[in-house]
Formats: C-alpha cells, structure tokens, sequence
C-alpha cells in the first residue's frame, strides 16, 4: 500500500512473452490519485463499506452511471437488480466456488493447490486485522486522502 515502486506482473507469461502483462500500481495514495485526477474517462469512486451497508443502493447508482456514461435510456428493473445483488453475495460465491470452483482461483506456491477466490469477504476488515501502530501509520500516512474519501473518523 506505501510502496510507490509497486507493480505486478504474471510471472508464467513473462517468461514466454516478456513484460506484455506488467501493470504499474504504485502505492495506494498514487493510484487513487491517478484515477480521480485523470479527464479521460468517467469515474465512479465507490466505497467498500457502502456497497456493503447498502449493496441494492449502490448497485443501482453503478448501474444509472454506467446508463449516464454510455447515453443509455434504459430503465433499471428493480427485479433483476435484487435478483443480481442477491445471487452475488459473498457466502453464496464462497460456497458456489467450493462446489464448482473458481477460474480466478490461484494455485499456492508451496502446493500447487488453489487458494480460495472467496475466502475472507466481510470479514477482511483492516480494523480487526492491523495491528494498532499499523493502522495508526496508514491512516497518519493517507489522512487527506481518507477525509476526503469521507472516512473522518479512521
């Protein structure tokens, strides 16, 4: 998240067709910058903890951007719209890729076996996971960025 040198790349397709697949990240400040500063193409900044609190809402006002953007006049069928959020909720993707499994899945290093697409969902909440001096760094670090996102209180 603080490294500004950040990138990722995927190591198998390297090897065959050089860097193609190299994607500059940088640190998380840098990149969230780059997109809300950038006047090429519309963006929607979204927070994890509203789609979350308020999946139906928000998807709703994805969907009336996506429309904005495009120039579509569709309407927006509140039926398929509960349908989609309900078929897409975190225990029901873990337990479907359990069952079926998941092409995004990854294999581990150490045991070639996948790791879980869908393993900590909700629960992956830096408040439970960070330690105390390491959320006090993050949030002293990205503070202007975290107020003007609305996390007055981090």
């Amino acid at each position: 998240m603080t490294n500004e040198k950040k990138f990722i790349y995927d190591v198998h397709k390297v090897k065959q067709y050089g860097y193609s697949d190299f994607q500059f990240i940088s640190s998380w400040a840098t990149n969230y910058k780059s997109w809300k500063i950038q006047k090429e193409i519309p963006i929607k900044i979204i927070r994890y903890e509203d789609l979350l609190k308020e999946t139906f809402v928000v998807f709703k006002d994805i969907i009336e951007f996506i429309n904005k953007t495009l120039n579509l006049k569709a309407k927006i069928d509140k039926k398929k719209l509960k349908n989609s959020v309900q078929s897409t909720f975190f225990d029901k993707l873990k337990k479907e890729e359990k069952n079926k499994g998941f092409v995004e899945a990854v294999p581990s290093i150490e045991d070639k076996k996948k790791i879980p697409f869908f393993y900590l969902g909700p629960d992956n909440d830096w408040r439970k996971i960070l330690s105390k001096d390491k959320k006090f760094e993050l949030t002293d670090l990205f503070k202007n960025d975290l107020k003007e996102l609305g996390y007055e209180q981090v």
